[in-house]
């Protein structure tokens, strides 16, 4: 209803870059996850045309990794191959953890270099 946001959320919803919480509520003042912010970056490399062909998986190097979702290891895996998030110092994604505005920051960054390569 005329939130600064609207339209962008509009463009990235109608592109499938993003999703609500639910089919009818995007909720969008909650913080985003490190597994959610990689299911985004994912997304969009594919609506850029610039995502992975053929066989690309990976195993995850991370000692959490049996806590990543099912629906964001494919995400995960991508922007660890190509270097636009990394694991903290002990090893560890921490997916469902939320992203600080620094992290934020560095990720789009590095999806930027990404995307002018």
């Amino acid at each position: 209803h005329g939130e600064w946001y609207g339209e962008a959320v509009r463009w990235a919803a109608s592109n499938k870059i993003i999703n609500g919480i639910t089919d009818t509520s995007f909720a969008p003042d909650d913080k985003v996850t490190r597994e959610q912010i990689a299911a985004m970056i994912f997304r969009y490399i594919n609506y850029k045309g610039k995502g992975p062909d053929g066989a690309w998986t990976s195993t995850l190097p991370f000692k959490d990794s049996g806590n990543i979702s099912g629906w964001s290891r494919a995400s995960i895996m991508y922007c660890f191959n190509e270097g636009i998030m990394s694991g903290d110092e002990n090893r560890n994604f921490n997916p469902q953890s939320f992203a600080t505005r620094a992290e934020v920051a560095t990720v789009v960054n590095r999806l930027a270099e990404k995307l002018a390569e």
